[in-house]
């Protein structure tokens, strides 16, 4: 038996050239469904941004029981034909905003209670300032 140096053994695994390659195209496959997901999330992000992007003072229900009227330090009315519902939007010691149905009773009861309120400090604080 003679071995001849010319001639390379078989070889059971392909070769490092291909297997670097296989590797680089899986790679690729990664990185490209990891953009195609970004890319994706940007716009969902984007569509969710439009959809609440309406103005701030709008109210989207009504708050459904009276305020107390104690807490309620002002009041304003929306009715606009940007904004979905019109309201008034009253606003309490503590800073929280409800939205009352200006239909309702208790709501244009408070309205003309505030008014009161407010033209009984103006009268009053008129009076301090003669």
């Amino acid at each position: 038996m003679t071995l001849r140096a010319d001639r390379a053994p078989p070889a059971s695994d392909p070769p490092l050239t291909f297997s670097l390659i296989s590797s680089c195209a899986e790679a690729m496959k990664t990185v490209c469904a990891a953009l195609v997901l970004v890319m994706l999330c940007s716009l969902q992000t984007t569509t969710v941004a439009q959809v609440i992007s309406r103005p701030a003072d709008c109210c989207l229900t009504y708050y459904p029981h009276a305020v107390p009227l104690k807490a309620i330090v002002s009041y304003s009315i929306i009715n606009t034909s940007s904004c979905h519902l019109n309201a008034v939007v009253f606003k309490t010691h503590k800073g929280v905003d409800y939205c009352g149905d200006p239909s309702e009773k208790w709501v244009k009861h408070h309205v003309v209670v505030l008014n009161r309120r407010r033209a009984t400090k103006v009268v009053t604080g008129h009076q301090t300032v003669s």
